[in-house]
């Protein structure tokens, strides 16, 4: 679970990170502990968006079932 302010942050050309790399990112590191997931996709957002701040809350949630 995440709050819209994940999916809708930006780069500095203005295009949003989306959900569709939220699923991609969520594929990718599935193998990984919750922390773990939660922390690279905070650093594949920050990559992203160059570090601009944002404009929005983010929130992410993480819940495996083992």
């Amino acid at each position: 679970m995440y709050t819209d302010g994940l999916v809708e942050a930006m780069n500095p050309k203005r295009e949003q990170y989306s959900m569709d790399r939220v699923i991609s990112h969520l594929i990718m590191y599935n193998d990984l502990s919750c922390n773990e997931i939660v922390s690279e996709i905070m650093a594949a957002v920050r990559r992203f968006t160059e570090n601009t701040p944002f404009d929005a809350d983010v929130t992410i949630l993480v819940i495996k079932k083992l």
